[in-house]
């Protein structure tokens, strides 16, 4: 496209995967957990990390923002049925493509878990902080296509999705909430290359230090909810 006044576009990648998880959910078992989000999400390996629990589905999709997981939903998660929904969301809006605001961004997350909880029967939320980036590690990856590429995007807004987020759902009970963003920080500030491929999305050693955030919350709140 030569020209694009802000409109999210679905990319073939994104299509296959959409059909991959719509495949999946036809032959689901009820229950268990469903990750849901971007590429963070999608690009994580929820059977080496999580072998305790026998159902889990991983839905997420590259490149999804808030608003397009909400026009995927029923599909990617109500179908599936789950007790747990373990949500990341809000990199990408802060991107060229559709540079939302913290409170927009946190509006479309309220709007999804509002959508799932009266779809879901008894279902429960774990609620990732969105993770930070490190635009020095990007722009070298990225190189001349980072100006066009970053958006928005920074921690200090990256930051506000959690704090606005969790502003906006203070009524609901049933959502344990998880703060990576400032577990993964370097010495300035932002996502340390230690954990990172280029400044957005996480290594194999930062899906190692990310697994040992989420990991016990929602090992302990599994078993919580499930009795």
């Amino acid at each position: 496209m030569k020209y694009n006044s802000g409109y999210f576009q679905f990319r073939d990648y994104q299509v296959e995967t959409m059909g991959k998880i719509i495949e999946k959910n036809l032959r689901a078992n009820k229950g268990g957990l469903v990750f849901y989000g971007d590429s963070i999400t999608e690009n994580y390996n929820i059977e080496k990390y999580f072998p305790e629990i026998e159902t889990k589905y991983n839905s997420g999709i590259s490149g999804f923002t808030s608003e397009s997981l909400l026009w995927f939903c029923d599909e990617a998660v109500i179908k599936y049925q789950p007790d747990l929904v373990i949500l990341m969301i809000g990199i990408n809006d802060s991107g060229e493509t559709c540079m939302l605001s913290p409170k927009q961004t946190a509006c479309n997350i309220k709007n999804l878990i509002e959508m799932l909880d009266i779809n879901i029967k008894n279902v429960n939320f774990a609620l990732i902080s969105t993770l930070p980036w490190n635009p020095e590690q990007n722009m070298e990856y990225r190189q001349e296509e980072f100006e066009a590429k970053q958006g928005i995007r920074s921690n200090e807004l990256i930051r506000k999705i959690y704090e606005e987020t969790q502003k906006m759902l203070v009524n609901f009970s049933n959502i344990v909430y998880i703060d990576v963003f400032s577990e993964m920080l370097d010495e300035n500030n932002r996502l340390s290359k230690e954990y990172s491929l280029d400044g957005i999305h996480l290594s194999e050693k930062g899906y190692e230090k990310f697994t040992n955030i989420i990991k016990p919350v929602i090992l302990d709140y599994y078993r919580k909810i499930s009795g």
